[in-house]
């Protein structure tokens, strides 16, 4: 009978702690969402103030960093083959390029949360977008393979990595992306979409023979899916 008590009380310090965390990450996320980010973070503090290793409120500490800077950042000025003229004024399209500065500053909350929990995709993920946003390409590979070591692949996996790649090329960084792609293509040699996907940017940007080559290639792969 003891045990099973005991059994009870503990699953009851994990329901309350699950959803102290999932209070802390929604008022940190209405905060930022309403940009009140001074609001935001004298709300992280508090919580840290009591708890300093909470990663969930260092976590949101990062995203205060990283929405404030966006807020304040303009969009990228280039002419890509999408635009429908030069003389467009229209940048609601354009991504935005973040500074090294700003990302710094992220980076060291973020690396203090995965030294206290080296378990945390989301926080490497988050690393991972704001290195690709940064055109931080070194620093994107090393947390590319942290990422793959991290979050278990649910065969999903090789894709959702190559949105980093695509913000580069969304950055008017064509060969950088490229590179990235061929990059994760080497992580995923078995997954012969992702080199479908390199052919198909290739054929976008106008390199025929380059998409060719890389098509042939899918059948390197032991699997091959029907859209590849």
């Amino acid at each position: 009978m003891k045990r099973i008590a005991v059994l009870v009380f503990l699953s009851l310090v994990v329901c309350v702690t699950v959803n102290a965390q999932k209070e802390i990450i929604s008022a940190a996320t209405d905060f930022i969402v309403a940009k009140k980010y001074a609001a935001a973070n004298r709300y992280l503090d508090s919580v840290l103030k009591k708890q300093p290793k909470n990663v969930d409120a260092l976590m949101m500490k990062g995203n205060v960093v990283l929405n404030c800077a966006l807020d304040s950042t303009k969009h990228m000025r280039f002419v890509s083959e999408n635009d429908e003229s030069i003389f467009s004024t229209a940048l609601g399209e354009k991504p935005k390029l973040l500074s090294k500065k700003t990302v710094y500053q992220i980076e060291k909350i973020w690396n203090k949360c995965l030294k206290l929990d080296s378990t945390r995709a989301d926080v490497v993920k988050g690393l991972c977008t704001i290195y690709s946003m940064a055109l931080m390409k070194d620093s994107l590979k090393n947390s590319i393979l942290q990422l793959i070591k991290t979050e278990k692949d649910d065969g999903e996996q090789a894709f959702r990595t190559c949105e980093y790649a695509r913000k580069f090329k969304e950055r008017n960084r064509f060969d950088d992306a490229i590179e990235l792609y061929q990059f994760i293509a080497a992580q995923f040699p078995n997954v012969a979409g992702v080199r479908c996907d390199i052919a198909s940017e290739y054929f976008y940007n106008g390199q025929t023979n380059q998409a060719l080559l890389w098509l042939d290639s899918c059948y390197r792969s032991k699997e091959i899916d029907e859209t590849s």
